[in-house]
């Protein structure tokens, strides 16, 4: 299988879209407890992941960690992943985490699509639960995974 690179996208339509549904299949159960905001910036093949956190743990940095690797993993290794955090008491309104607010209400629209698109008998979604300060957070399929 050839993956998508920014000079040939293959089957991709935009570059841009390509990299924010794979940072979305990712980041699938392992956004760190403590996140306020994830970005993901494209410049070429080159991206940067950008979390925001309230506070970071050990926790926080394994699943960052993570979500880079399985990045790595999902655009192949003509592109190169990169990282980085910011401890913050709120999201501060940059040009990252604009760009994070734009690719998460794409995201969001196209994965309400997709539901609509596939749902019908045997067909199930792993489900994704309300914190306790409003935000959301994906249960894991993957053992070990889970959410409190």
């Amino acid at each position: 299988m050839s993956l998508p690179t920014p000079e040939d996208l293959g089957r991709a339509p935009v570059w841009e879209n390509y990299v924010i549904a794979q940072t979305a299949a990712a980041s699938r159960g392992q956004i760190p407890e403590h996140a306020l905001a994830v970005g993901v910036e494209v410049d070429g093949p080159r991206l940067r992941l950008r979390f925001q956190l309230s506070q970071v743990t050990e926790k926080d940095e394994s699943d960052m960690s993570d979500i880079v690797s399985e990045l790595e993993g999902l655009v192949g290794d003509d592109v190169v992943v990169e990282s980085s955090f910011q401890v913050t008491a709120a999201v501060t309104r940059n040009k990252a985490t604009v760009a994070a607010d734009a690719a998460r209400q794409r995201i969001s629209s196209a994965v309400a699509s997709l539901k609509q698109r596939v749902s019908g008998p045997g067909c199930s979604f792993a489900g994704s639960t309300e914190r306790a300060d409003g935000g959301r957070h994906r249960q894991s399929d993957r053992p070990g995974r889970s959410r409190p």
